[in-house]
């Protein structure tokens, strides 16, 4: 697989599979996985800190559908972020992945309570893909990725990998910085076959850039209509990537016998001009102000991987 798909896949969180038919069995093993994690230049341009919280993060009520303008309205206003925040604090929401009806594993996201990045609000997001045990003799994967997103910018500061995989072991870090329209990337690997590697890239990348984990939360501020095309860029690894929605139709799904109205999304990408053949990739989005992602497909050489929602926090 090029390195371009690959870029598309895991921006997707759908590299789960892609080495589908690899002999492995459990995480690579590697003595000294705690002096990959270790990037003092990273901690010292990135400074994260907690906000009190006013309530639990529990606290979570449902959201109705269609009741307050979208964010997207919001921001054409010149308010400061979005006076309507589509995220919730502790909102969690978890797809079971399965390809050729088999379960592969579970890919979670999770907007958890604000903090302060650099001395400025921010939102904190997570994601993590772990394989299922069965999954695990083809190819185990235990990975997670963090991001910080400025409140009322809804630009990132940064995005942390950490990648347990049958065949490597990854830590990289992205810094942001839009004052300077630079970004800074580092990449620590161990690999079976190749040892350890390491690499740091820096590169120019354009205002409102996202990353691959804030693309997804980002997409969910704007507004949906049938035939409407979203675009925006992903910086990521060095590479200025142009990611490309299109509302392609309105699709009831059924969760726990109820029925969900949703916003179907065909999503593409493009680099140097030139969109990717990576094979179709669909996003669901919930036709409400959150618009939580509650399913993916993405099709590959043999099949499709699907991502259908499993639990949702809070409930529809």
């Amino acid at each position: 697989m090029g390195k371009s798909k690959r870029i598309v896949h895991r921006g997707l969180l759908f590299y789960l599979l892609c080495l589908l038919f690899s002999c492995a069995s459990g995480v690579l093993q590697y003595k000294q996985v705690e002096k990959l994690e270790i990037n003092e230049e990273y901690d010292k341009m990135i400074r994260v800190k907690e906000i009190p919280q006013t309530k639990p993060v529990s606290d979570l009520a449902p959201v109705s559908q269609g009741s307050v303008q979208s964010a997207e309205a919001s921001l054409a206003k010149g308010s400061k972020g979005p006076l309507v925040d589509p995220f919730v604090q502790g909102e969690k929401i978890v797809l079971s992945v399965s390809y050729f009806r088999m379960r592969a594993g579970e890919l979670s996201l999770e907007s958890r309570p604000l903090v302060e990045v650099n001395g400025r609000k921010a939102y904190h997001f997570l994601m993590r893909i772990k394989s299922h045990s069965l999954f695990d003799r083809i190819y185990a994967v235990d990975d997670w990725a963090e991001t910080f997103l400025d409140y009322e910018e809804l630009t990132p500061y940064n995005l942390a990998v950490h990648l347990k995989e049958s065949k490597q072991i990854k830590e990289s870090r992205s810094v942001y910085d839009f004052a300077k329209l630079e970004a800074d990337f580092w990449e620590k690997r161990v690999t079976s076959d190749q040892g350890e590697e390491n690499k740091k890239i820096s590169w120019k990348i354009e205002p409102y850039s996202q990353n691959v984990l804030s693309a997804i939360f980002y997409l969910r501020t704007f507004s949906l209509k049938q035939g409407k095309i979203i675009t925006f860029k992903i910086a990521d690894s060095g590479k200025n990537i142009l990611f490309r929605a299109e509302v392609v139709r309105e699709e009831s799904i059924e969760f726990k016998e109820k029925d969900i109205q949703t916003s179907v999304l065909k999503i593409e990408f493009e680099q140097d001009g030139v969109f990717q053949k990576t094979g179709d990739v669909f996003i669901w989005l919930t036709k409400d102000d959150r618009k939580f992602p509650v399913r993916i497909e993405s099709k590959i050489k043999i099949g499709t991987l699907v991502g259908s929602l499993q639990s949702l926090q809070p409930s529809l």
